[in-house]
């Protein structure tokens, strides 16, 4: 994720898909498909960790995005 705190991510092929994904990620979640786009962005965070740490960081800023508009009835653990 870039910001004034994160410097741009390098440009590769690896960092302009995620950037790409990421984007789609978002606007999948926009509209109304927030559990599927939280587990993609899962999944592509779970392939990216060990080889493109950095790409990976991108989706745990996208997951805190989505999460934040999941509805409290959704499947979400729930505290007793």
């Amino acid at each position: 994720m870039e910001g004034p705190d994160r410097a741009p991510l390098a440009v590769t092929a690896t960092g302009g898909l995620a950037r790409i994904l990421d984007q789609a990620l978002r606007q999948l979640g926009d509209a109304g498909q927030v559990e599927s786009a939280c587990r993609m962005a899962a999944s592509a965070y779970a392939l990216l960790e060990r080889w493109d740490p950095g790409a990976a960081e991108r989706f745990t800023g996208t997951l805190h995005h989505l999460t934040c508009r999941l509805p409290p009835e959704s499947g979400r653990a729930r505290a007793s």
